[in-house]
């Protein structure tokens, strides 16, 4: 049986889906109780595992680096070389996160690289420590974003949200509130980090409400420094928003991925398709790729008739643009906290 949650418990996750970083005053006053009893919640939540973490999301390709998605299937895979894999994986300084699927694939995985060299290099890495044992792989890379949001409205059907009423505060950065689907840009602006901004992004991906004074304190730099640094990275779009990382799955909202084959995608078409993305309220994430697949979408449904229905509509609309699809069923919870170490290979 999943935890039980009421309304309030389901605006509180809204709004931190909106700035993980708002204060527990800040919830407190939009949500009609007392600050203890928000951060009571909101601690029950974590203690439940409705609330997986709190992260700050990066815009990797902003620091001169690629998303791959990479799949991986294999021969066999017993008890003991599947927790051998995932370890290996959950240390791999490229990898910002990993799942089990159903499927065609046993894994997915999303790779951060510095270019195509790089890519070739771990290739050759997940070869070697399984050699033996794989059946197949594939990658293609992520050319930019359709889709990117931090929650799945049908979680939210029947709760009414007020617009969060909120005053300027530096160290929450309320003007990234909106968190609304988000389209990466075509066009690459790269933005210069050095290691101490990395390591920032290391203890926000852990935790983003981490206070300014907290990761001054264990970075030694002063307090000052640390909020000018977050501010650059927000303006830049190194960061673009931080939220809270629902457990979806306890409430029977499951994560499918579908792999799409198009014919050539027009302006006018790929508009189209965006803006459908975009209004669809359970896609959390898609984008447009290079490789043997032109797209990925990532939706959460409850069962399989209710992707057929999602498939159904998508088709019906794009029936002259699909060549044919594949889907995957992510079989864990989402884990990832959008951070490699590959990114202390580029700072400056």
């Amino acid at each position: 049986m999943p935890p039980k949650i009421d309304k309030i418990d389901k605006k509180i996750l809204y709004y931190l889906t909106q700035n993980a970083r708002l204060s527990y005053t800040v919830l407190s006053e939009n949500v009609g109780l007392s600050r203890e009893a928000v951060k009571l919640r909101m601690e029950g939540m974590v203690r439940d595992n409705v609330i997986l973490g709190f992260r700050a999301q990066s815009s990797h390709p902003y620091f001169g680096l690629e998303f791959y998605h990479f799949y991986i299937s294999f021969t066999r895979l017993d008890g003991k070389r599947n927790a051998e894999y995932e370890s290996f994986i959950l240390k791999h300084k490229s990898v910002l996160w990993s799942n089990r699927c159903l499927g065609k694939w046993d894994y997915a995985i999303f790779l951060i690289v510095k270019d195509n060299y790089d890519l070739a290099e771990i290739i050759s890495e997940f070869k070697e420590k399984f050699s033996g044992f794989i059946k197949d792989i594939e990658h293609d890379a992520v050319l930019y974003e359709y889709v990117y949001r931090a929650r799945v409205m049908e979680f939210f059907d029947g709760v009414k949200i007020s617009p969060l009423r909120v005053a300027k505060d530096d160290s929450s950065f309320y003007r990234l509130l909106e968190n609304a689907p988000t389209t990466v840009l075509k066009k690459r602006l790269h933005t210069t980090v050095d290691r101490t901004d990395v390591q920032m992004l290391e203890i926000l991906s852990e935790n983003c409400r981490s206070a300014i004074h907290e990761m001054g304190a264990r970075l030694g730099v002063a307090d000052e420094n640390i909020r000018y640094r977050l501010r650059r990275m927000v303006e830049k779009s190194a960061i673009v928003s931080f939220w809270a990382v629902i457990n979806y799955d306890l409430f029977g909202l499951h994560w499918y991925r579908v792999k799409i084959r198009t014919n050539r995608l027009t302006a006018a078409s790929e508009k189209k398709l965006s803006a459908f993305l975009q209004n669809s309220p359970n896609v959390f994430w898609s984008s447009r790729s290079v490789g043997k697949i032109d797209m990925h979408i990532d939706i959460r449904v409850s069962d399989n008739n209710r992707l057929n229905e999602f498939l159904g509509e998508f088709n019906s609309k794009f029936d002259d643009l699909v060549v044919d699809y594949e889907t995957l069923i992510m079989t864990q919870p989402s884990q990832h906290n959008n951070f490699a170490r590959k990114m202390y290979e580029i700072a400056k």
